[in-house]
């Protein structure tokens, strides 16, 4: 099974935040990452610094694709947490429907499989009329991404049978789940019932753990039930292509990372 690592996770800290693009230094983590024995790497597009993410230029995405050749580290996803300052369900703002389009056809260029839409925390699916603004500009991003072959993820913390209902109405086979282990801990969630019910609609799984409505912890130390998980990928009930790694991470991230990808191997080598 293919491992990849949430970007900036193998990087100190920037801004003193736990998740953000990290900037100038982003192509030295492809190099720690094949040092350590990666497979991929999920990029982040965020608001901060935007216009210095090569997701948005064209030397940019010709440097990923470079950097990606010589490491043997395959970008295959990438989050998008600009959507969570500035969601997608805003109608009025139209430049967010613009500046999506533009990231799947960056995504097309560059090989990216996996657009991961976060919709949790600032933007969470909190009402009736957000969700149904949502499906609108979702509809209207369908052909570009069947056209390119890009599936946007979504991220949410609804129920099991909501997120069912709302990729039932969305009708796209380029449509699909984000599922984050740690997120369903943090929300008390069964994960026999969600992944039982909806495999059928996850493309993208982020891998971390967190105690009950807590932060995240080490991956094994929170209330999220890894047996259940690996059992349901030996049992071929899931059958995730790769696992993100988005685990817990202090203020230089690679010496506490190399430690939960430890266990994690231990738990993934008997699944084949």
């Amino acid at each position: 099974m293919l491992i990849g690592i949430m970007q900036g996770r193998l990087l100190p800290k920037v801004n003193n935040e736990f998740q953000a693009f990290p900037g100038v230094k982003w192509k030295d983590e492809f190099i720690l990452a094949s040092k350590i024995g990666l497979d991929l790497i999920e990029f982040i597009f965020d608001e901060v610094d935007i216009n210095d993410n090569p997701l948005l230029t064209k030397k940019g995405l010709d440097d990923i694709i470079d950097v990606t050749n010589t490491s043997d580290i395959v970008v295959r996803s990438v989050c998008a947490d600009y959507f969570m300052k500035f969601p997608l369900y805003e109608l009025s703002n139209k430049k967010n429907l613009e500046l999506m389009k533009i990231l799947i056809n960056n995504c097309k260029y560059v090989g990216v499989k996996e657009i991961v839409l976060p919709l949790v925390d600032k933007s969470k699916l909190n009402s009736i009329n957000k969700i149904n603004d949502l499906i609108f500009n979702l509809n209207n991003l369908k052909k570009i991404l069947q056209d390119s072959d890009v599936t946007i993820c979504l991220e949410t913390d609804l129920i099991y049978s909501e997120n069912k209902k709302l990729i039932k109405k969305l009708d796209s086979e380029n449509i699909r789940l984000n599922y984050d282990t740690g997120n369903s801990a943090s929300l008390g969630f069964n994960n026999l019932i969600e992944l039982k019910n909806n495999s059928h609609i996850i493309s993208n799984y982020h891998i971390k753990d967190r105690k009950y409505k807590q932060e995240s912890v080490i991956l094994g130390d929170g209330d999220y039930d890894f047996d259940i998980f690996f059992k349901l990928i030996k049992d071929k009930v899931i059958s995730p292509k790769y696992l993100v790694v988005q685990a817990y991470r202090d203020e230089e991230g690679i010496d506490i990372f190399k430690k939960q990808f430890d266990w994690l191997k231990n738990k993934i080598k008997d699944l084949d």
